[in-house]
């Protein structure tokens, strides 16, 4: 069961991340989705994410050859998965909780 916290938590901390770099890097504006106001940060992380790659607002890329540390360039997330690229953004020291987010009746703006 302490599996599962470590999991909601990690997550919550990756909403955190990959919303601060959409904020910062004007992809927000593209982001579309409705959730209740009192969902927890890791679920909106899961909505966020599926949000960002099923609209093509961001890419899944495998790392390229010679690259052994994921990481994030613009609309492309490197990584074996997607968790490790938005993992790589907690070094970019500007991203800590850099922004609030702005919801509205459950909306993201």
């Amino acid at each position: 069961m302490a599996v599962h916290f470590e999991t909601l938590d990690e997550d919550a901390r990756r909403y955190q991340l990959l919303s601060a770099y959409l904020l910062l890097t004007g992809l927000m504006r593209r982001v579309r989705m409705t959730l209740s106001p009192n969902a927890s940060d890791a679920l909106r992380y899961r909505a966020l994410k599926h949000c960002v790659l099923s609209n093509g607002i961001m890419r899944h890329m495998e790392l390229p050859a010679g690259e052994s540390m994921p990481f994030v360039v613009g609309k492309e997330l490197y990584g074996e998965t997607v968790e490790d690229a938005v993992d790589s953004l907690e070094a970019w020291s500007h991203l800590h909780f850099a922004a609030t987010q702005s919801w509205h009746d459950g909306r993201m703006e």
